[in-house]
C-alpha cells in the first residue's frame, strides 16, 4: 500500500510525484549523508534542487508509525510548516510517500534544499569566511526564535544551520524537534560546544551565546 502526506505550500507539479518518482529521484541523486537508518540525497526537478531523505525500514513498529503519521519524517513535515508558519527559517518541506506493510514500510520525505554554507564551515574549514556580527546574530535568532515557541530542536549544532545569506540562518533536520521547554537547556549546551570547538570566528558567536541564550 502507498501512503502520502502533503504540505499546504506543495506545488502542483510535485503532488504528482509517485512512490516510484520520488524513489526513483533519490537512488539517482547526489548522495549528502548516509547513516544505518536515513539516506540524504540531493535532485533536481526542473531545474531546482530538492533534497530526499529516505527512512530505512525497521520492522513492524516503524510500520504503525507511518501509518498513523506519527513517524520522524511525519514530525518533520509538521514541524517545518508550523515553523515557517511562525517565522522561524527553514527549508520548505513538501511531501512524504511511503511504501507500507503490516510488517515494514520505507518513507521519502521531499524538501527544499537549503542553499548556502553550514555554520559549521565557519568554524572548522581550512579557509574560512569571516562571519559577521549580522550573520552570528541570524544565528541566534533563528535559535531564540524556534525556543520562543516552546520547541527544542533535539540535534543543535553548526551542522544544522545554513547560512542563506548575512541576516538569515536557516534550520535544519527537524527530526527530533519538541514541544519540550525543560530540554531547551540541552540545545544550547550542544550548540556552545559545536561553536566553543571551532577553530576560528568563535569569538563573535561565544559571546552572543552567553548573553542571549538562556534556558
Amino acid at each position: 500500500m502507498i501512503l502520502r502526506s502533503t504540505a499546504p505550500e506543495i506545488p502542483q507539479h510535485l503532488c504528482k510525484l509517485s512512490y516510484g518518482d520520488v524513489r526513483a529521484l533519490h537512488e539517482n541523486g547526489e548522495k549528502i549523508r548516509q547513516a544505518n537508518d536515513q539516506d540524504v540525497r540531493s535532485c533536481r526537478i526542473g531545474g531546482k534542487s530538492f533534497v530526499i531523505k529516505c527512512y530505512h525500514p525497521h520492522g513492524p513498529l516503524f510500520a504503525l508509525r507511518i501509518l498513523t503519521r506519527s513517524s520522524r519524517s511525519h514530525r518533520s513535515l509538521r514541524v517545518a510548516h508550523y515553523l515557517r508558519s511562525n517565522g522561524v527559517p527553514c527549508p520548505t518541506h513538501f511531501l512524504i510517500v511511503a511504501r507500507w506493510s503490516i510488517w515494514s514500510a520505507r518513507s521519502y520525505l521531499l524538501m527544499e534544499h537549503a542553499t548556502g554554507l553550514k555554520l559549521h564551515d565557519y568554524l572548522y574549514s581550512e579557509k574560512p569566511g569571516k562571519l559577521l556580527d549580522e550573520t552570528a546574530q541570524a544565528a541566534i535568532d533563528t535559535i531564540k526564535s524556534l525556543h520562543s515557541l516552546g520547541l527544542s530542536h533535539g540535534d543543535l549544532h553548526t551542522q544544522n544551520l545554513i547560512v542563506e545569506n548575512e541576516s538569515t540562518v536557516q534550520l535544519i533536520d527537524l527530526d527530533n524537534v519538541r514541544k519540550a521547554r525543560r530540554r531547551q537547556h540541552k540545545d544550547i549546551a550542544r550548540f556552545r560546544k559545536s561553536v566553543a570547538n571551532g577553530n576560528q570566528n568563535t569569538d563573535t558567536l561565544m559571546k552572543k551565546i552567553a548573553e542571549q541564550l538562556k534556558a
